[in-house]
């Protein structure tokens, strides 16, 4: 213990400003101790915040590339709808047909559009006027099987089927500056049907069908009706023109009013005119350039020939796509379209879904299309028509088919061109689809055995199986 002298040098006043001066210099360094640890909590907090906006702002970068990427993928998805769109916009074949007439040939249809309306009161309505065209066509054209042509050509030849009478209409109501559309019912009782669809000023719209002379209204409001309403009116009146075909134009009567041409008298229905079984019993209808395709469904087992694969000109059969075009369903209905492939030159799309059956696992077999015309259409460019046909159950492989642009003539050598899609069996039930850039009219379809393949044993062994005996007719050929 130290001795109590020592403190004698030092006042008190001195010990306590030394106390004072010590506590001040723990309390200035506890504060700057404090003051630094805020100072670093504060520089953790922002150093913190700073790294979290910058993960904030790069996952910000990382959505926004995969926004961008999502917005070039359907920019892109865009681009090509609008490019299929742009395929599938419609041209109308009549309407194109009408513009590359010369002068001359304009002027002969715009004559029998005149004189089909020269009887009419001046302020006729477009409906008035689409029905007297009507009248005026089925009364001049005979019911007669003639490849397609076009107004000009088939008011001079005064001969044609639905497709032509249709294209007739058409054309004489568009060279008045009225609009229109093909029809169609696929499948009736009596195969395929074309009609005209008119559009009027007023918004509405009715189909006329000059090969039976007829047009259809609402039977409550009178009104005309459109196809998409033949199978939802509850009531419907069907008015049938009063006049048949004349064989001597200066016979044909003109229009003076509808309720002069038409009558609702069943007994004035044309040879051959069923309602409602027309639209009943259609497999499918609707108007042309609506952008859908309409698939045909075909049943293929081995050894099924559809249509002629050695076709010979015959009153049976004038065209080498007469069998299959005339081939029906067990309901005995039309499987109509069935020979035809890709953009018709009535503005459909037609599809081929084929339904195979009875296959052998592991067998081979060849699906064949025959093909008599390639790209009849004048509008087409291309000089070739591809058949894309793609396994779809189970999924497989897509094939191409190009065939060569051809017209068929009974005055040359018939030369079909057939393309064979060959495939191993992966399960007893398979189905294909068919679809065509272009346009195709086939004579056959068929279905065989591939004797390249055989199936295989238990032990992975071919016991050399052939096709032969195993290909049967199916009697439409």
């Amino acid at each position: 213990m130290p001795n109590k002298k020592t403190y004698r040098f030092f006042p008190k006043w001195l010990l306590l400003a030394l106390v004072a001066l010590g506590f001040w210099m723990g309390g200035y360094q506890t504060a700057r101790i404090i003051t630094k640890s805020r100072q670093d909590a504060n520089l953790s907090a922002k150093l913190i915040d700073a790294k979290l906006k910058l993960e904030k702002s790069h996952e910000a970068r990382k959505l926004a590339q995969k926004s961008d990427r999502e917005s070039r993928h359907k920019l892109g998805m865009f681009q090509g709808e609008m490019a299929v769109l742009k395929w599938l916009e419609p041209h109308r074949y009549f309407e194109r047909m009408f513009e590359r007439y010369t002068e001359s040939q304009k002027e002969f249809v715009r004559e029998h559009a005149n004189k089909a309306l020269s009887r009419l009161s001046a302020n006729a309505t477009d409906f008035e006027k689409a029905a007297a065209i009507t009248s005026y066509v089925h009364q001049n054209i005979e019911p007669v099987n003639l490849t397609l042509g076009n107004a000009f050509e088939i008011l001079k030849t005064r001969k044609s089927l639905c497709h032509g009478m249709a294209t007739c209409v058409l054309e004489m109501l568009y060279s008045l500056h009225i609009k229109g559309e093909y029809a169609f019912l696929r499948g009736t009782y009596q195969g395929g049907h074309s009609m005209a669809q008119v559009y009027f000023s007023d918004g509405t719209s009715c189909i006329l069908d000059p090969t039976f002379g007829v047009f259809y209204t609402d039977s409550l409001t009178g009104k005309p009706l459109a196809i998409n309403r033949m199978l939802t009116c509850p009531k419907v009146t069907v008015h049938y023109t009063r006049h048949s075909f004349c064989r001597d134009p200066a016979a044909v009567t003109l229009m003076e009013n509808v309720e002069g041409s038409y009558s609702t008298d069943n007994h004035f229905a044309a040879d051959g005119f069923r309602y409602p079984e027309l639209f009943s019993k259609a497999l499918g209808m609707g108007v042309s350039n609506d952008g859908s395709i309409d698939f045909i469904h075909v049943s293929l087992s081995p050894g099924t020939i559809l249509g002629s694969m050695r076709w010979k000109n015959s009153m049976g059969e004038p065209f080498p796509w007469s069998r299959l075009e005339n081939i029906r369903d067990d309901a005995g209905n039309f499987l109509s379209w069935l020979n035809e492939l890709g953009h018709t030159p009535l503005d459909h799309r037609v599809a081929h879904l084929y339904e195979l059956s009875g296959l052998t696992v592991g067998s081979g077999y060849q699906l064949t299309l025959q093909v008599a015309t390639v790209n009849p259409n004048p509008f087409y460019v291309n000089k070739q028509a591809v058949v894309s046909v793609q396994q779809i159950q189970p999924s497989g492989a897509r094939n191409a088919l190009t065939y060569d642009a051809q017209m068929f003539s009974p005055e040359k050598p018939y030369a079909p061109q057939s393309k064979v899609v060959k495939f191993t069996a992966g399960q007893e039930h398979m189905s294909f689809v068919a679809l065509c850039t272009g346009y195709i009219i086939l004579s056959a379809i068929a279905l065989e055995p591939d004797p390249a393949v055989q199936p295989l044993d238990d032990y992975g062994v071919s016991h050399g199986k052939t096709a032969q005996g195993l290909f049967k007719d199916s009697g439409v050929h």
